[in-house]
């Protein structure tokens, strides 16, 4: 069995850096990343799955909802640390929703990863967990199986988190 995994995020959210601690878990190398300008396709195994992993860069971001359709997985990566970005982030974040809900044939497990905790201003932490609290009704009635993870690509705990949520379904 092999699952499609979709992960985006506006440019800057942290989405290489994510995959590639998520891909070397254990590696506590110094990592650099570049900029993706176009796609990325990694390819992992975890408890007997293969998995698929493509990365659409940030400035893609009118071409995301092509790729929903084919995916089993989908990963959005918010920065924490980029208040600049919020409005965007979130109108994005209901485009996806909506995309899911009007034109996939098929049920998509959605995770959304606040990323970069461990540099953004306390108050980040607060306008997104007040946007979760205040659209949480719209977001459960548009769909029911999304999840939310908290955490940084430096800091292993949400990287292992998402790893246990993805090998779960």
């Amino acid at each position: 069995m092999v699952k499609e995994i979709l992960v985006l995020g506006n440019q800057s959210s942290g989405k290489s850096l994510f995959i590639t601690r998520l891909l070397s878990i254990n590696d506590l190398r110094k990592i650099s990343t570049i900029p993706t300008t176009g796609i990325e396709l990694h390819n992992f195994h975890m408890r007997d799955i293969d998995y698929n992993l493509r990365e659409v860069g940030g400035l893609m971001s009118s071409q995301w909802m092509s790729y929903i359709e084919y995916c089993d997985i989908l990963l959005y990566m918010i920065d924490l640390s980029d208040l600049g970005s919020l409005a965007t982030t979130i109108m994005l974040l209901y485009e996806i929703l909506d995309c899911i809900q009007h034109n996939s044939s098929k049920s998509i497990p959605f995770a959304v990863v606040f990323n970069k905790n461990d540099i953004c201003d306390p108050m980040s932490k607060i306008i997104y967990d007040n946007f979760i609290n205040n659209e949480y009704e719209f977001l459960s009635n548009s769909y029911n199986k999304i999840v939310y993870f908290y955490g940084n690509s430096i800091d292993d705990t949400s990287i292992l988190a998402v790893k246990d949520w993805m090998s779960k379904l």
